[in-house]
């Protein structure tokens, strides 16, 4: 099993927060093309246009974690 699939088993067995660069592994890893921003935001976008995510990185300086619901 690749490094990207346990990633996403982990994260789907226990949401609650997730280091920025997990989540645009697993999103590239579902053919998503994520890119960040000059302003700190990330934009990954689905080539069919399924979905696109947009979220911000934490400010504060810490290890970088995102809350998921």
């Amino acid at each position: 099993m690749a490094r990207a699939d346990k990633l996403e088993q982990a994260l789907r067995r226990s949401p609650g927060s997730v280091r920025v660069e997990q989540l645009v592994t697993v999103l590239e890893r579902h053919g998503f093309d994520c890119r960040r921003t000059s302003s700190g935001h990330w934009v990954c976008l689905h080539p069919g246009r399924v979905l696109d995510v947009h979220f911000a990185e934490p400010h504060g300086g810490g290890e970088g974690f995102l809350k998921l619901p």
